[in-house]
């Protein structure tokens, strides 16, 4: 077994001398250096909204295998190729991703930091048919991460038809048992999220009689 003293040795034939007191043996060793493991990774985004996907690219060097782990979200993955890979954080938080690269007995690694938000999301239809079929009934709100919206929808004249601040408030085309008008309606809405932030929107939706 050949042992360097300096590990800054360059590539290339060494020469060695072994004497004791009957003999001495001469011989010779060439070292070849090879690069070292270099992995790399990127997220496309570094955070997002419970639940987050997240597809990380490896961009890694002087590596023939590798290993993934996901701080536990999601099994380990060993692969031989540079491959990308996706994962799902389904509740908030920060996690780690670390990549091993391998080259034969040589491993080193690199992690990055991906951080899941509970922030709010909210969505709105631009039609409903208030006709009783149980199909697009009522108009309201679609929301992710949120605890209570406050939800106010108006005629074209300014006059208030609707208004309910709950944790998902419906409009089904009546106000004091009267079926209002076909036509266009305008609404706004404060989505809150259980991270506390506020979401606001605005927009109009037309309120078909079929």
């Amino acid at each position: 077994v050949f042992t360097a003293l300096n590990d800054n040795i360059a590539s290339g034939w060494y020469y060695m001398t072994l004497s004791d007191d009957q003999c001495t043996i001469y011989d010779s060793v060439f070292v070849d250096l090879v690069n070292p493991p270099d992995p790399n990774i990127s997220p496309l985004t570094y955070s997002g909204s419970a639940p987050s996907t997240f597809t990380f690219t490896n961009t890694s060097q002087n590596a023939t295998s590798y290993l993934w782990d996901f701080d536990g979200v999601s099994p380990q993955i060993s692969v031989n190729d540079l491959s990308s890979q996706t994962v799902t954080f389904p509740l908030s938080g920060t996690y780690t991703v670390t990549l091993y690269a391998y080259l034969g007995a040589c491993v080193d690694s690199t992690s990055v930091p991906v951080t899941v938000l509970d922030l709010p999301v909210a969505s709105a239809p631009n039609v409903f048919t208030p006709n009783g079929d149980s199909q697009n009934d009522e108009f309201f709100i679609k929301t992710e991460n949120v605890t209570k919206v406050a939800l106010v929808i108006t005629n074209r004249w300014g006059n208030v038809v609707f208004e309910e601040a709950t944790q998902n408030p419906k409009w089904n085309g009546y106000t004091n048992g009267n079926l209002h008008s076909a036509g266009v309606y305008f609404y706004t809405y404060i989505a809150t999220g259980i991270n506390g932030d506020e979401l606001t929107g605005q927009g109009f939706v037309e309120l078909i009689r079929e």
